[in-house]
């Protein structure tokens, strides 16, 4: 009996450690993409759809030239781990479910873009509602 307690009692703590050790970089991340994203005019949920590290390399030529045309730069940030934070836009003026993904380096917005999920979707530069760049 004692060992069973001892088993259950140890699960729980590394499954609460795990718990914590997971959120504990996404939390403030993802609040900054969340932030980023209002500053831009866009309302989304306050969690994201979807977190995942990516890395960006030089060979995502038309992704990193999106970026610049945007007025985001990932030269100083390919080859780094970028968490990509996954909103799903409230606002967006043409109807179907349209995404924002936020690209976050140490706490800071560094791109995004917003796209479709759909067949013939699209995908463009994270941009503000009104139509500008950032």
């Amino acid at each position: 009996m004692k060992r069973y307690i001892i088993i259950t009692v140890a699960a729980a703590l590394c499954a609460m450690l795990a718990i914590v050790f997971i959120s504990a970089r996404p939390v403030s991340d993802t609040y900054a993409a969340q932030q980023h994203l209002k500053q831009l005019g866009w309302k989304t949920r306050d969690i994201p759809e979807e977190t995942e590290t990516v890395v960006i390399n030089a060979d995502a030529v038309q992704y990193i030239k999106m970026q610049e045309e945007y007025g985001y730069n990932l030269k100083p940030y390919l080859g780094k781990p970028l968490l990509r934070c996954t909103f799903r836009i409230k606002n967006y003026p043409e109807s179907g479910a349209v995404y924002a993904n936020v690209l976050i380096y140490e706490g800071k917005a560094v791109g995004g873009d917003i796209m479709t999920r759909a067949l013939d979707g699209f995908m463009k530069g994270l941009y503000s509602k009104d139509g500008t760049s950032r």
